[in-house]
């Protein structure tokens, strides 16, 4: 394992006055490939929902941060081993992350509807919580 070269991702500052966010969600668990620019986790603050993306190209390692663990900006989240890296963990998971764009959906005749389906993710879990149909929105 001393091989192995990690990147240490740390949580950003999502805003100038942020001081700490909180792991909603781990999108990548350990063993996954992850890709750079790729969103690895879903954070919350107190203004925003956010993904925060791998800088790296690399296999996911260790989580360092547990879903529902506020975290300090500049702390490390989670751990990326190199790709490519001596003694990598191999991904574990042969099933294929498929990446299928979505049909285009089309306008109703009425109103404008531009922005139709486009919901941030704190008013989709809050959707979901309370069993709103966003589609009928």
């Amino acid at each position: 394992m001393s091989n192995q070269k990690f990147t240490d991702m740390v949580m950003p500052q999502l805003a100038e006055s942020l001081v700490s966010a909180t792991i909603a969600k781990w999108l990548k668990q350990p063993g996954d490939k992850v890709e750079q620019y790729e969103p690895i986790c879903e954070v919350i603050t107190d203004k925003v929902n956010a993904e925060i993306p791998s800088t790296v190209d690399g296999i996911m390692g260790e989580w360092v941060a547990e879903e529902g663990q506020t975290v300090a900006v500049g702390e490390v989240i989670c751990r990326i081993a190199a790709a490519g890296a001596a003694g990598a963990p191999a991904e574990e998971r042969p099933q294929a992350e498929p990446r299928t764009t979505p049909a285009p959906v089309q306008p109703e005749a009425s109103g404008d509807q531009s922005m139709r389906g486009r919901y941030s993710p704190a008013v989709q879990s809050l959707a979901a919580e309370h069993g709103v149909n966003l589609s009928a929105v």
